[in-house]
């Protein structure tokens, strides 16, 4: 079979997904946390499970919200109501529902007009911001084609860091993972397919250059796993 390898240049940057409160005063720190806490951000997060169960739990009556990590992305400045009035944070949420497990993800943002939006993105513990995202899908999806030519349909379910530089999944906690992408050099990570009931893991490639980021996914890199392998976060 002929090799086939996607390549994209990109003009965004792998981000750096460091936590930035130590950019917030403590009282700004207490009161985000306070936020998290309250039963307004509760149900941003049921709201975002909801958005996540027909995407990747199709068919699932029932959804268990097990624990809950936040990142923040850019210093948040809260108001006197208790309620951001800017900056930008990352919620992960692991889901349970009929035997499988996700890890489900939003972008929080408040925007011009003042309120806290979100933007659901793909589940797992990719490090790629929604922009990079949303560009890597188009070539894991041209790379799995190759052992699924026969489906009509296929969507990413999962996403798994695996290494960059010496550090791994096996040797650093997920906090850490989350928190840090390297200076340079190359980010490996798989994502999962699910194409008509076949699951199919596809290794991404991301390269950081001067100019942003380059994307590689090949079809030699792609290879089918259990419908259990596919349930695991």
């Amino acid at each position: 079979m002929k090799t086939i390898l996607f390549l994209t240049a990109l003009a965004c940057a792998m981000p750096a997904f460091a936590d930035a409160r130590d950019g917030m005063a403590e009282a700004e720190r207490a009161g985000f946390d306070a936020y998290l806490a309250s039963p307004v951000y509760a149900a941003r997060l049921a709201d975002l499970v909801a958005r996540a169960k027909p995407l990747f739990f199709a068919g699932c009556e029932t959804l268990a919200q097990e624990k809950t990590g936040t990142i923040v992305l850019t210093p948040v400045h809260m108001g006197t109501d208790g309620v951001p009035k800017d900056g930008k944070w990352k919620s992960s949420v692991l889901v349970n529902g009929c035997g499988k497990e996700r890890i489900v993800n939003a972008f929080f943002v408040v925007g011009g007009d003042s309120n806290v939006h979100f933007i659901l993105t793909y589940p797992g513990t990719t490090l790629a911001d929604p922009a990079l995202q949303r560009d890597t899908v188009m070539y894991v999806l041209m790379a799995a084609m190759i052992k699924s030519m026969d489906c009509k349909k296929q969507t990413v379910i999962n996403t798994r860091f695996v290494s960059f530089g010496e550090a791994s999944e096996q040797s650093k906690t997920a906090a850490a993972i989350q928190q840090a992408v390297p200076a340079g050099g190359e980010v490996r990570e798989v994502w999962a397919v699910d194409a008509c009931g076949k699951f199919l893991e596809v290794t991404v490639r991301f390269l950081k250059n001067a100019t942003g980021t380059t994307i590689s996914a090949s079809n030699k890199d792609v290879v089918e796993i259990t419908p259990e392998q596919a349930a695991k976060p």
